[in-house]
Order: structure tokens, then C-alpha cells, then sequence
């Protein structure tokens, strides 16, 4: 007997029967045992796998896909896909019950998913030189590897030692092939790995760094006891609770694909049902976001891909600001809005996606034409709420969409420099400079990114905005002009750098306040000294008369004072605000 399958591998093989073994070739090679890379199976790819390993296989790892749907992520089991993503031997010990084995089932199945390799899960170190495909990505995985009670198994150590030059090249630093192991703690305390001369990488579930901790394990209790409590639902104890959230709703958010489908058909009337916040199953699933979930969801019934919870936003708004791009593919197929607004805040996804700092959603709706112009409340376009938010690699990625939004306004004439300036967001402004934003661009109330960069107080921004040309005399519509705006923080590094560039030191506000009366009035001897060397005025008073010397004793800055007095300051013009039988402090 002769046909066609496809292997494990996913490489299409012929295969004949012949005495109730498979042999199994792949086409244009000869038959044989295929003795690996190095002198192991280096020319020969044929392999004979019994009839019934196959089957076997493919029934254990379905069996493990299904109670994977319930794997609960724990700092252990991110901890073992890192590690094992830059090694490839790994071995977990852990003692009965710890989840060694879910971990590596829940590793394998990560790596099948985002890397494409291919499972498989043998017994011995004989069924892997059987299986191994150099230019193929496998990850191989054997619980107990020499039993699970004793160390002392003479026969399982002797096969592992028979292959141990074999092991060892083919997992030594090979990204394409990966091996884990799961065994006892007690085992592997036994002296596993010394008996066998092997090294692989050590996951101990016992240690400090790996130990489930307290929280999780309460995580588990609860979720065990969910899943028991819903699989017992019946459609008569489908009611809503006092938030009007049905079992679909809680099933949905969990990712309990298997559940939803059992559920719908108990009460079909809950696909679309609200709770209070007006947030549907679907809804719920996109919070969650497990893709499976969805995809029943809407193949049930997709009505209601449009519909808003109490701040309207969709399920595709929520995607976006969850950075799922596999979400956001699946709601498309259905016809999701991509520049749909919200009705509170006026924003798209893409604008919702750059608040959030979601790169990847932000990539991948600006290739389905989001539109980046698109303004929000107060005129906030995408770029503005990037800037706003710190998310440099966001705001570049939108500059290179489209290099002319590094000017547009807001409602009230902010431009991204503005608003990175006002934010203090000193890289995005080092960054927008270099790409000509422009510098001078004042708001509707006249203040220039100089000025916010003056009145936030950071020297760097100010720095960098004098070298590219700012205008440092423009005065806001009060008259506030940066130097100013330094003076009244008491910033001297600030004023240094302004009075370098020659910032006007008697320009006064609409009030008549001067750099040298406010800094009088806050008590900043430094400054006064310096802006006096620029020709600051000692005896310019306010709209209200008061000079900087009334004003410093008003205030009781003895400093002040007795450094006007040396000057020269009016005098009389004290006696005359105060009362007349004050005396200066001398």
C-alpha cells in the first residue's frame, strides 16, 4: 500500500505499509535510516516511524492544545519562553503539580505560533535522531526523560549517554531546533543532568525568581473554580448580576473560547446584550483580547461590531489602544470604521492608539487610511496627542506618513513643538527641531515654545530652541516675555542663557511688572544682580507705583533690600507705602 500525508514536519512525505510499520521518505530521496547532521543522518532524510506514532502524536498534542485555552501566564511561564527563545536545551523540575509540564506545552505552543515551529513530543533520545530535520524548526519535549521515581535507571541513562554527542549538536546553539525537558525536582537534585555529562539550562519552579507567588496561585484557585461553576450553567441560571453581566460576558473577557459557543446556544439572546457600562460580549473579548473568542463571537452574530459602551467606543477602539493588531485584522474582515469618532472626546482609533502609545496599531492603521488629520476636542490631531504623551517612535512614524503634520495647528494654534515644549518632552522637541519645526509658532495668547520651555524650566529645551533661533523677545498677550517667565521661577540658569542672547531686561507686562521687579519681589538676589549688570532699572515701579525696593520690604526679603539701599534706591518712596513709623531693617 502507497499514499500520500504530510508529516509532522509539515513536508509532504510518501509513505508505504510494510509489516505494520510506516516508512516514510521524502520525494526524489532514497530509503533508509537517516543517520542525522555530523555523521547523524547528513546525506539520507528517509525515517521509519512506527504505524501508530503519528496518530499518537497529533492525538496528545490536541489533547494539550484544549486545556492550553486555560493556561493562566505567570511570571514563571514568561520566564521559561525567554529563556528558552536564546537557548536551545532546557530542562524545568519542578515537584508533582507545579505545572512543569504546561509550562512547556504552553512554551512549544508560543514558539509554533509566532516562530513556526513544529511540536513534537517523544519519549527517548532515539525518537528524536528519528524525527530531527536539520533545515526544519522543531522543539522537542519528553517529561521524565529516565522516569519519574528514581535516577538510578541504568537503561534509561545508557540510552541517553549512547546519544549524547548527538544531543549535544544538534541543540547546542541552534536556533531552528529547541529541546525541553520536565522531571522531578528530587530527580534532578539526584544529580540528573551530571550523570548524563549534559548542560542544559536549569528552570527551577522552586527557586525565588520562578516560585509562584502568592497572588498567582489565588489567580489559579479562582479560575479553576470558575471554569468548574460555568461548565455547570444551565440556560436557567443564565440571568444577569446587579451589572447586568451575563456568564457570556465572563466567559468572553477570559478567553474562554470552548465556553462561549456552549453558552450562546443555552440563551441565544445574550450575543448582543449590554451590561451597565453598555459593553457587550464582544466588547469584553476585545478587552481580553483572545483572538479565538472573537472570531466565534462574530461568526455567531456581528452586529454588534459597532456598537459603543457608555464612552462610546467600539470594540475596535479598544483594540487600538490594546496595541492588538491581530484583533484589529479580524474586525476589519467584518468592516470595522477605521476613522470612526467617538462622540465625547471626538477621537479615531489612530488618535486613541497614539494616546495609549499602541506602535504596532498605529503602524497598521495607517496602512489601512487612517486619517491623520482628523481632529479631536480642541482641534488635537494624532501628532499632537503623540507629542503630548512622550511616544517619540509614534511621533516619527507619522512625521515619515506624512512630513507636512510638523507644523498643523490645534484649535488653539499649538503646534507639535508647542505641545512637546508645554508637555516637556525634551526628545520629541530635540527631534521636531531637527525636522524644522517651527520655533516661533505662538499659541492664540502669543506665548512661543520659547516661553513654555521658560516656564516648564528646562534648561535643555530652552537651550536647544536659542540655538535653532528663537525669537527671545516676543511677550505673550499679558506681556509676559520669557525672561520673565524665568525671573518669576527664580530659574538663574535660565536667565543666564536668555540674557546671553540679549533678552530685553526692562520689557514689562501689561501690569508694568519688569524681570527686575518680580525678581525683587520673589527674593532672588542672583538674579537681581545679574539682570542689574544688563541695565535693569532699580527704581521702575508697576501700574500701581511700587518700585522694587517697597515691594522687597513689603515682601521681607532683608537681602533685597539692603542690596537696593547700597544702590541708591529711593527711599522715600518707602516711607511713602508704608506706614510712617516703619524704620528700614539695617
Amino acid at each position: 500500500m502507497s499514499r500520500e500525508c504530510t508529516l509532522l514536519t509539515g513536508f509532504s512525505s510518501t509513505t508505504r505499509q510494510v509489516d505494520g510499520i510506516f516508512i516514510h521518505s521524502l520525494p526524489g530521496e532514497q530509503m533508509g535510516m537517516r543517520p542525522g547532521i555530523d555523521g547523524f543522518n547528513k546525506n539520507k532524510i528517509t525515517r521509519i516511524i512506527p504505524s501508530n506514532l503519528l496518530g499518537l502524536q497529533e492525538k496528545e498534542i490536541m489533547k494539550l492544545r484544549k486545556r492550553h485555552h486555560h493556561f493562566e501566564i505567570t511570571y514563571a511561564s514568561k520566564a521559561v519562553l525567554k529563556t528558552v527563545k536564546t537557548h536551545g536545551f532546557l530542562i524545568i523540575s519542578g515537584p508533582p503539580g507545579s505545572g512543569k509540564s504546561a509550562k512547556a506545552y504552553n512554551t512549544a505552543f508560543m514558539l509554533e505560533q509566532k516562530e513556526g515551529f513544529t511540536i513534537l513530543s517523544v519519549s527517548s533520545p532515539e525518537d528524536i535522531r528519528t524525527n530531527f530535520l536539520p533545515e526544519t524548526k522543531q522543539l522537542f519535549l519528553i517529561d521524565d526523560p529516565i522516569g519519574k521515581y528514581t535516577v538510578d535507571n541504568l537503561i534509561c541513562i545508557q540510552r541517553w549517554t549512547n546519544e549524547e554527542t548527538f544531543i549535544k549538536q544538534t541543540f547546542t546553539d541552534r536556533s531552528n531546533s529547541k529541546l525541553i525537558l520536565t522531571c522531578r525536582s528530587y530527580i534532578y537534585k539526584s544529580g540528573f543532568s551530571h550523570k548524563l555529562s549534559f548542560s542544559p539550562v536549569h528552570c527551577d519552579l522552586l527557586s525565588h525568581n520562578l516560585k509562584m507567588t502568592v497572588v498567582e496561585r489565588a489567580n489559579l484557585y479562582h479560575r479553576s473554580k470558575l471554569l468548574t461553576f460555568l461548565e455547570r450553567l444551565k440556560a436557567g441560571d443564565l440571568t444577569c448580576d446587579q451589572n447586568d453581566s451575563t456568564p457570556l460576558h465572563v466567559v468572553s473577557i477570559k478567553g474562554y473560547d470552548d465556553l462561549v459557543y456552549k453558552r450562546f446556544q443555552l440563551k441565544t439572546n445574550q450575543i448582543n446584550l449590554q451590561d451597565k457600562n453598555k459593553r457587550t460580549p464582544l466588547f469584553m473579548a476585545c478587552i481580553g483580547c483572545p483572538d479565538k473568542v472573537i472570531q466565534t463571537l462574530l461568526a455567531i452574530d456581528s452586529s454588534s461590531l459597532h456598537v459603543a459602551n457608555i464612552e462610546d467606543l467600539t470594540p475596535f477602539d479598544v483594540a487600538s489602544i490594546n496595541d492588538d493588531v491581530s484583533t484589529l485584522i479580524i474586525l476589519l474582515k467584518y468592516d470595522a470604521k477605521v476613522n470612526r469618532k467617538d462622540k465625547q472626546m471626538k477621537r479615531t482609533a489612530l488618535q486613541r492608539a497614539c494616546d495609549s502609545g499602541s506602535y504596532n496599531a498605529v503602524t497598521f492603521l495607517l496602512t489601512k487610511n487612517a486619517d491623520v488629520k482628523l481632529k479631536g476636542t480642541n482641534g488635537l490631531k494624532a501628532i499632537h496627542i503623540a507629542c503630548s504623551k512622550r511616544h517619540l517612535e509614534i511621533v516619527e512614524l507619522l512625521l515619515k506618513h506624512d512630513k507636512n503634520m510638523i507644523n498643523e495647528c490645534d484649535d488653539d494654534s499649538r503646534t507639535p513643538l508647542f505641545t512637546s515644549c508645554e508637555s516637556n518632552q525634551q526628545n520629541i522637541v530635540f527631534m521636531l527641531l531637527k525636522n524644522k519645526g517651527n520655533v516661533n509658532k505662538t499659541n492664540v495668547k502669543g506665548a512661543s515654545p520659547l516661553y513654555k520651555g521658560c516656564k516648564i524650566g528646562n534648561e535643555n529645551i530652552v537651550g536647544k530652541l536659542l540655538d535653532y533661533s528663537a525669537k527671545v523677545n516676543v511677550q505673550s498677550e499679558n506681556g509676559f516675555s520669557p525672561l520673565y517667565i524665568a525671573c518669576l521661577n527664580g530659574n538663574t540658569k535660565i536667565v543666564k542663557l536668555l540674557l546671553h542672547k540679549s533678552a530685553e531686561v526692562n520689557l514689562s507686562t501689561e501690569q508694568g511688572w519688569t524681570p527686575f521687579l518680580i525678581s525683587c519681589s520673589k527674593g532672588y538676589l542672583e538674579i537681581c544682580k545679574l539682570l542689574l549688570e544688563r541695565g535693569a532699572n532699580i527704581n521702575t515701579g508697576n501700574k500701581s507705583s511700587y518700585t522694587p525696593l517697597p515691594i522687597a520690604f513689603r515682601e521681607k526679603h532683608k537681602l533685597i533690600v539692603r542690596f537696593l539701599t547700597e544702590l541708591g534706591a529711593n527711599v522715600n518712596e518707602v516711607n511713602r507705602k508704608r506706614s510712617r513709623h516703619c524704620t528700614l531693617p539695617v
